[in-house]
């Protein structure tokens, strides 16, 4: 299905490459009167500069096949495929996961250590997939002429780079009076010495679990969007 997809894809490529070799002032007489487009258009030719030769987009658009893509599926297919015993039960890795959140320290512990041993018995495979893709994108960052390998996903969420920048490192900078602050709260209410890893998603001991039944929870949710649009609550109910 993704061959077919890419295949059909690279047909009407040639559509997005006359966009952004038009030039401005011909495309803004072209959207003299006012068009729904305008966004998108916009979008489009902030990677104007960074579009390379007919043959060479449609070159690299039909390898996201057997590239990228491939890669990110075989990593997505091997996780799917792997099984961790847990006490008794062989559970798959989001069964395994929600096991973190469990009041059971020892529970806990268990699922943690099923998924560590899990996912190192195929390290090499995650190692060579990721070490795979950055090289892939190593390679489109250069032959684009991106100045760093933030900029194409900065250019795509239109944001400028000194943005990210400071809120990255406003974040970095926070994490005493943050981050490591609440870890230390939740090990004292905890009643630890130190919070492992596993420890991170527990639940507050303050707090008790309970269930809740699908009206109730349907109830609460269509609520708490209601609060924040009538209009996003109304379809929540259809």
């Amino acid at each position: 299905m993704q061959e077919r997809v890419t295949l059909a894809s690279s047909e009407i490529l040639f559509f997005t490459l006359e966009i952004n070799r038009l030039e401005e002032t011909e495309l803004e007489a072209k959207l003299a009167t006012p068009t729904r487009y305008r966004p998108w258009l916009e979008d489009l030719r902030s990677f104007r500069v960074h579009q390379l030769a007919d043959d060479v987009e449609r070159a690299l658009h039909e390898r996201h096949v057997v590239g990228n893509t491939a890669w990110m599926r075989l990593f997505e297919e091997t996780l799917a495929t792997l099984r961790f015993p847990v006490g008794e039960r062989t559970m798959t890795l989001t069964e395994s996961l929600n096991l973190l959140c469990d009041s059971d320290r020892d529970v806990r512990h268990a699922a943690a250590g099923a998924i560590s041993k899990g996912l190192g018995e195929r390290a090499h495979v995650f190692a060579r997939i990721l070490n795979t893709l950055i090289k892939d994108k190593e390679i489109d960052d250069r032959w684009r002429k991106y100045p760093h390998p933030l900029a194409a996903r900065n250019l795509a969420n239109q944001v400028e780079d000194k943005v990210v920048e400071a809120l990255v490192t406003t974040v970095r900078e926070a994490y005493p009076q943050l981050a490591h602050r609440y870890y230390a709260l939740k090990a004292r209410w905890l009643g630890l010495e130190r919070l492992e890893y596993w420890d991170r998603n527990a639940p507050l001991p303050q707090f008790s679990e309970r269930s809740y039944a699908w009206p109730e929870a349907q109830t609460i949710v269509l609520q708490a969007y209601h609060a924040f649009s009538p209009t996003l609550a109304l379809i929540g109910r259809r």
